[in-house]
């Protein structure tokens, strides 16, 4: 297959990608939700003068919380509940539209007074109407609220408090009769969930904060829907300030604004009964003293826009807000090396056809070049997946066999990959993408990374990696330890923290462990469990698989990762693990290699998920694992 050719597939995967990832994707979710609230940036790029807004630095400011917000890695979405230009000048929405398409996960807006036009503006400033003409929000019928799911059994309404014509000329606000009949039945549709309404002015009366302008005209109305319907959490802006107010169960955040004194953002977590908030004051110390000053001098309250302390970092009990039940039984569908049952594994084309087969997470087996960089392979010979004995015919060790870790990243990248295949070099799928037919590259880490992040971001879902370190020990004796090295590597990518999009495995515990214990790494890491014994470390898997081993497992790891023998011999083992607080990653089902039981691959699933109950499978047949829960939902 010649380049062209390569490049028109690889095209048509992405295009299939973005048509199909939408309805066929699954959400996956943990029983914790984490997102961010950014507002009232009031973007000026062309002032002359400076005020309390900070217009001289707000875009910069703006620049560097979003970047702190892509480092964080493990959050799931953010908020800006408006003003995000100074007077809905075209040009500031443009950079506005600049900067939040940098987030490396969904953003959702809501307008502010500030980003519509008034009476006495100039006439090329954005009208509502070009909001929801420029901002990629999933608008309800081309009005400017709407609402959206941004992770399973989360509801998140944004309003429209804004544009209404009785507010043309001031900065107050009301929610229109249309929106407020469309909130009672979007409300109504979705009791099931936990609701989060985003709005740009005030519901609840917030303390010291008396002017009519900063609230909605007809709160009132607003939050009795809401309480009808069990909907007791509300986002809002306008104020500028940190406060967190309850009327009669309803909380809401009020949150500070980018530009101004202390340039804070505010984040937010979800977990059981528990809403947790807290705000970030912007770092740059120089920057916050002259907002500071700015403030003092506009005669700001400054003790007011600090909040106090317990306002700054809170923890709320809001009783019926939780995640939903079904988040914590999700079932995973986890692409084993991509979507290999199609194309050849350990490809970038076939990490994303995965994705747009719905796949919630992908993996990557990762091994080591020469030169340290991590390469997706799944084993560290090159000679069953690649060309490389025709490249380099004299490169073999005395075993005869090509050892990736002999090569430079320039050399791997010459070589071509084809459908694995056996020492006879007759391929072990022959059903698969036709044999040496092909002109796919070795990936690097960092590619696949780069590939699933930049889905994410078009397609405003959120799959996860699951990447596996192959060999560690055997690295370690080539001169070239993995796990420190890897660790880094996703930092800089934002993979951080228990919440983070990611599963580390390793058939390795002592790799496990350094990483938790030696490398203090909090991200969830899963122990695999092979059949006999590990021919590096000598360690016994079987002995993994009983009560008192996966008791021990859990005190390094948050998953066990068992091959599937071990479960149909011992359904047992999953409640073990379960108990343990362990999820159980079983692996790997084929819809061509089915075992003679099952009458179908189907079955097969049922047996698992179902049956057995685990957590989630590995599987070459993403899109017919994601169909069998569609359906099974």
């Amino acid at each position: 297959m010649n380049r062209p050719v390569v490049a028109f597939l690889y095209a048509h995967v992405i295009l299939f990608v973005l048509l199909s990832s939408t309805g066929l994707g699954s959400e996956n979710v943990t029983d914790s939700v984490k997102f961010v609230v950014i507002s009232d940036l009031h973007l000026g790029l062309n002032e002359t003068e400076n005020t309390y807004k900070m217009f001289h630095y707000n875009d910069q400011i703006l620049e560097d919380i979003i970047d702190d917000i892509n480092f964080m890695g493990d959050v799931d979405f953010v908020i800006v509940p408006g003003d995000l230009t100074k007077d809905s000048e075209p040009y500031n929405h443009q950079r506005v539209l600049e900067r939040l398409n940098g987030l490396i996960m969904p953003y959702y807006i809501v307008p502010g007074n500030h980003d519509v036009f008034k009476e006495g503006l100039p006439a090329e400033n954005w009208p509502i109407e070009k909001i929801v003409e420029y901002y990629p929000m999933p608008w309800h019928e081309g009005n400017s609220w709407y609402s959206v799911d941004p992770v399973q059994g989360i509801h998140l309404v944004a309003l429209d408090s804004s544009s209404n014509e009785n507010h043309s000329a001031d900065w107050g606000g009301v929610i229109s009769q249309e929106q407020l009949d469309w909130l009672e039945q979007d409300l109504a549709d979705n009791e099931e969930k936990t609701t989060i309404v985003v709005v740009h002015h005030a519901l609840n009366q917030h303390e010291g904060v008396s002017d009519p302008l900063y609230y909605c005209d007809n709160a009132e109305a607003a939050k009795e829907i809401m309480k009808s319907h069990d909907a007791k959490l509300a986002i809002s802006g306008h104020i500028h300030i940190t406060d967190i107010a309850e009327e009669d169960g309803l909380y809401e955040v009020s949150c500070p604004a980018t530009c101004s004194y202390p340039c804070a953002y505010t984040v937010c977590e979800l977990s059981g009964s528990e809403f947790t908030v807290d705000v970030m004051w912007y770092d740059n110390e120089t920057v916050r003293d002259v907002a500071k000053q700015e403030f003092i001098d506009a005669g700001k309250d400054v003790a007011q826009a600090e909040g106090e302390p317990s306002d700054r970092n809170a923890v709320l009990n809001i009783g019926s807000i939780m995640i939903s039940p079904a988040i914590a039984e999700e079932k995973l569908v986890i692409a084993h090396r991509g979507a290999s049952g199609y194309l050849p594994e350990h490809t970038l084309e076939a990490y994303a056809l995965a994705y747009g087969m719905g796949a919630d997470y992908v993996e990557p087996d990762l091994v080591l070049t020469k030169d340290g960089v991590f390469m997706c392979l799944h084993d560290i010979h090159l000679e069953r997946t690649t060309n490389v004995e025709e490249v380099f015919p004299d490169r073999a060790r005395e075993d005869g066999r090509w050892y990736a870790a002999d090569f430079t990243l320039s050399e791997i990248k010459q070589l071509k990959v084809h459908e694995r295949t056996n020492t006879d070099g007759t391929a072990v799928f022959a059903g698969r993408f036709p044999q040496n037919n092909s002109d796919f590259e070795v990936p690097t880490f960092e590619e696949m990374i780069e590939l699933i992040q930049g889905l994410n971001k078009a397609t405003g879902r959120n799959v996860g990696i699951y990447p596996e370190i192959k060999s560690p020990t055997w690295h370690a004796a080539e001169g070239l330890p993995m796990e420190e090295k890897l660790l880094d590597l996703l930092a800089q990518y934002g993979y951080e923290g228990p919440n983070a999009r990611i599963y580390v495995q390793s058939f390795e515990n002592h790799s496990l462990r350094m990483m938790r214990d030696d490398l203090g790494t909090k991200l969830p890491l899963v122990q695999l469990v092979d059949t006999g014994n590990n021919s590096d470390t000598g360690e016994n898997y079987s002995s993994m698989v009983t009560q008192e081993g996966l008791k021990e497992i859990a005190t390094f790891a948050d998953g066990v990762g068992p091959y599937k023998m071990y479960i149909e011999a011992n359904p047992e083992l999953v409640q073990w693990a379960h108990d343990d607080g362990l999820q159980v990653h079983t692996w790997t089902m084929r819809a061509d290699s089915l075992p003679e039981k099952y009458s179908d691959f189907t079955e097969e699933l049922n047996q698992f998920y179902f049956v057995y109950g685990v957590d989630g499978l590995f599987t070459d047949f993403t899109d017919r694992a994601v169909a069998f829960l569609q359906l099974a939902n």
